[in-house]
């Protein structure tokens, strides 16, 4: 089984997107296909560029920017025109290349583009999915062009695929509602492989417990004002200090004078930590010693539909989990079996949880190693990986 994905973000280093991409291709590659993943222009800004090889293999992940570039320009219309000319040179490639294979899975590029690679994987006679991980152009500010962009992406490109991979069952509802007749759908979740073993040989990034931080500030995806100021409220009632460390600047969120507003509030300009930009390894350290984290997922559209990738990054390294119950969540998580759910938007009840989490050790230790075993079953990568593989075989 030969497999082209075509992405259109950062690889091998990259954000969310980047991760959930190679964690699927690494899955079907265990399961015993042949994948390599196409990213169809230049992803890295000159100041912040992480990768620099046009091409490659990353943990055993074959990889390639189409036109060869990494680098974008520095003016935006020059990176108009080659962003349409790297697309362009794409579906030229997977046209007329020699290459023989059986199924391309399409994550990411533009609606104009998705309406033209099931044409080509129609013309070369092979089977096209897309994988959806999110309510179509939520992220996009909601106007009628939006609307409209995405009324005609479930009516008109949608029906075109012969499959879908999708992290949520909301998202599994929508596409059923419009894919057609021939179709097939799969819900894949979050992924990763199991941590066997942490060491214990490295040390602590501060002496302090703290609780940690590594997804987005931003108030509508991830409630992170509601969060600081369920920290505030709770650390008078603590058994133990607690500081609170968030990866990124504060300047970076939309949000940052209310944030700072709380922290002059409450004086927690001692307690609270921005790391700035982490790498890989650096951020592994600070997950593996942390002692809680907040996933305040609000009611919204974004969250009904999709499922927080960080969530892995948290319980694999055995750090309990305070959550809502929106979207995804209800299928895997209970309140203090495997997480403490906190009421939506409820700053009190966040911070119930917080005191109940740090001030009884032996239960959040409980609570974290039954959430764990969701590395090894349902979130596994190499479990999913084989669920794909049998999946594209049906077509």
């Amino acid at each position: 089984m030969k497999i082209k994905i075509i992405f259109n973000s950062s690889y091998p280093l990259g954000k969310v997107s980047t991760n959930r991409t190679h964690q699927i291709a690494l899955g079907l590659i265990k399961a015993g296909a042949s994948v390599e993943i196409i990213i169809t222009q230049p992803t890295e800004k000159f100041n912040e560029a992480k990768n620099f090889f046009t091409s490659g293999e990353f943990e055993n992940v074959k990889y390639k920017y189409i036109s060869k570039r990494t680098l974008r320009y520095k003016n935006r219309m020059l990176n108009w025109i080659f962003d349409y000319y790297s697309h362009l040179l794409l579906i030229f490639k997977l046209l007329f290349t020699k290459e023989k294979f059986e199924y391309i899975i399409v994550i990411g590029p533009s609606v104009d583009f998705r309406v033209f690679l099931p044409l080509v994987a129609k013309l070369r006679n092979i089977k096209i999915l897309l994988e959806i991980n999110e309510f179509p152009f939520v992220g996009k500010r909601q106007s009628i062009s939006t609307k409209l962009k995405t009324s005609f992406f479930l009516k008109f490109i949608i029906p075109q695929f012969n499959g879908f991979l999708v992290i949520s069952e909301n998202l599994k509802k929508l596409i059923l509602s419009y894919k057609s007749n021939k179709s097939e759908v799969l819900k894949v979740p979050i992924l990763a492989l199991p941590v066997n073993k942490i060491s214990t040989k490295i040390s602590r990034p501060i002496e302090d417990n703290y609780m940690f931080h590594a997804g987005s500030l931003f108030e509508s995806k991830d409630g992170i004002i509601d969060v600081f100021e369920a920290y505030a409220k709770s650390i008078s009632s603590l058994n133990l200090p607690l500081k609170f460390i968030l990866t990124g600047s504060l300047t970076s969120s939309p949000h940052h004078i209310e944030i700072q507003n709380i922290i002059d509030k409450y004086k927690l300009n001692d307690n609270v930590l921005f790391t700035g930009f982490l790498s890989e390894k650096e951020l592994e350290n600070y997950l593996k010693f942390a002692s809680v984290a907040i996933i305040n997922k609000k009611q919204t559209k974004q969250n009904i539909f999709c499922f927080a990738t960080k969530i892995t990054d948290y319980i694999k390294f055995n750090v309990p989990i305070i959550t809502t119950n929106i979207g995804e969540v209800i299928y895997f998580f209970k309140d203090n079996k495997n997480a403490f759910i906190a009421e939506v938007d409820s700053v009190k009840s966040l911070a119930e949880k917080l005191i109940q989490v740090v001030n009884n050790q032996k239960k959040s230790t409980d609570v974290a190693l039954a959430a764990k075993k969701l590395i090894h079953s349902d979130f596994n990568t190499i479990i999913q990986g084989r669920n794909i593989y049998d999946f594209l075989k049906k077509f």
